[in-house]
């Protein structure tokens, strides 16, 4: 089995196979990091997922009585249970579509699209790039409509 190590600012993985594993050290942008990570491997699509403490968190929200979104921020320090959703690219640049489960005290759970968070300690993902470039566009309702076209 191929592995090795790999090494940025505000990360560190490990590579095994076609396979990613990345840490990201405390205090880092969840979001600048991994586009950070997905640019220094060439990344152009994949799954990704992950755990981890986080705080300073700026949710999305897609309101279910119109075509809004909402925003919310969560200052608090909450374990993410479940961080995960897609990697593309639009002109060039990697886009992450992330949605993250927060627990937020012992019977308060939240969830929402992730546009940012910090490190608070330790998050750890794992990455699996996909040969397939996952495009998102909008249907006639205004709504994200994706499909799949070949990197090849």
């Amino acid at each position: 089995m191929k592995s090795q190590f790999l090494y940025g600012s505000l990360w560190m993985a490990r590579k095994i196979e076609n396979t990613y594993i990345i840490s990201i050290n405390d205090g880092a942008s969840i979001i600048a990091t991994l586009k950070d990570f997905v640019q220094s491997q060439k990344i152009k699509a994949g799954k990704i997922s992950g755990v981890g403490v986080i705080n300073h968190v700026l949710l999305r929200f897609l309101s279910p009585f119109g075509k809004k979104y909402i925003e919310g921020k969560i200052n608090a320090t909450s374990d993410a249970s479940d961080i995960s959703g897609n990697i593309s690219e639009n002109e060039g640049k990697p886009m992450l579509h992330l949605h993250v489960v927060l627990r937020l005290s012992e019977h308060t759970v939240l969830d929402g699209l992730l546009m940012d968070g910090k490190v608070r300690g330790k998050a750890e993902f794992i990455l699996l790039p996909m040969e397939n470039q996952l495009v998102i566009s909008k249907n006639k309702k205004g709504f994200p409509s994706f499909h799949l076209n070949s990197l090849n």
